[in-house]
């Protein structure tokens, strides 16, 4: 079977710096993938450029084999792929559930449960980090976010943020992030190992360093 997501030789340059040079990845399905690295070392540009907010200068990426090209986030989101943005893209009036599936809505239909057929799934996660709390506090509008991107390919920010939250908070993240990547993967970004190292999960990790400070031809 194919990866449900592959990179091969993708380079970014900016004026006077190589931002990704020939980065290279697959994403298996069911796999979290995490990318670590310093400040500088091309982890953000690499996701926006899976996430159809920057073009590549070269590479190839392909979806389940099939090779594509992702000219905004538009075309990313068709292809299944989503970001979990640093800092959160929520509806402060919306509940807990509508900032969920926000966004993943047909386009052809109005908003309406039944046109989207999920509550059975936002239930399920639900259960696990509690059907209601106040979407003003940091930890919980994390986890609204990362299960907004439940059904994603790319989840970005996640080890980053998790050191901010509380030990209860962060292992009750798990549950849905095991739930995210069954029948999915996911990507995401980090300074450095901190919380992941007591995740109970199986992760891949492929390190990233600062390619170039200097002129690029």
């Amino acid at each position: 079977m194919a990866p449900i997501l592959q990179a091969q030789n993708i380079t970014k340059r900016f004026p006077g710096v190589l931002a990704n040079d020939r980065v290279s990845f697959s994403l298996e399905e069911g796999e979290i993938l995490a990318f670590l690295g310093e400040n500088g070392a091309g982890k953000s540009t690499l996701m926006n450029i899976l996430y159809g907010l920057y073009r590549p200068d070269e590479g190839e990426i392909a979806v389940r084999g099939h090779p594509v090209e992702i000219a905004d986030p538009n075309d990313a989101i068709e292809l299944g792929i989503g970001m979990v943005h640093q800092h959160f893209q929520l509806v402060p009036v919306f509940t807990v559930a509508e900032n969920i599936v926000m966004g993943t809505e047909p386009a052809r239909f109005s908003f309406s449960w039944r046109s989207l057929g999920l509550l059975g799934g936002i239930a399920a996660l639900l259960f696990f980090i509690g059907s209601f709390f106040a979407t003003d506090a940091w930890g919980q509008r994390l986890l609204t976010a990362v299960l907004g991107g439940a059904a994603a390919a790319a989840i970005y920010g996640l080890f980053g943020l998790l050191g901010w939250l509380s030990r209860r908070l962060r292992f009750r993240l798990y549950f849905p992030l095991v739930a995210a990547v069954t029948g999915a993967a996911a990507i995401t970004l980090a300074l450095s190992l901190g919380p992941a190292n007591r995740l109970p999960l199986t992760i891949l990790l492929v390190l990233l360093f600062t390619v170039a400070s200097y002129p690029v031809l």
